[in-house]
C-alpha cells in the first residue's frame, strides 16, 4: 500500500493545462458541429427530432466542458496546497 501524500508539481501543472485544453477543444468541436447543424437544409419530422436531440446534446457537452474546467481548477488548488505544505 502506498501512503504517499502529495503529488508531482510538474505533473499536476501538466494535468491542469491538459484539462483546460480539453475543455477548449470540446467547445470548439461543439461550436463547429452546431454551425453545421444550423446551416444544413433539412426539414421534416426527423430533422426536427434530430435538432431537438442535438440541443440536448449541446447542453450535455456544455456540462462536460464545465466539469473539465472545474477539474482543472481543483488540480491547481491542490497543487498550490501541496507546494505550500512542502515548501516545494
Amino acid at each position: 500500500m502506498n501512503d504517499m501524500v502529495g503529488g508531482s508539481l510538474p505533473e499536476m501543472d501538466a494535468l491542469k493545462k491538459k484539462l483546460g485544453e480539453f475543455s477548449g477543444q470540446l467547445n470548439s468541436l461543439k461550436s463547429a458541429a452546431s454551425g453545421v447543424v444550423a446551416s444544413t437544409k433539412w426539414q421534416g419530422k426527423y430533422a426536427n427530432d434530430f435538432r431537438t436531440a442535438w440541443t440536448n446534446l449541446e447542453k450535455n457537452i456544455g456540462t462536460v466542458e464545465t466539469d473539465l474546467q472545474n477539474a482543472s481548477t481543483a488540480v491547481d488548488k491542490n497543487r498550490t496546497a501541496i507546494q505550500q505544505a512542502t515548501g516545494g
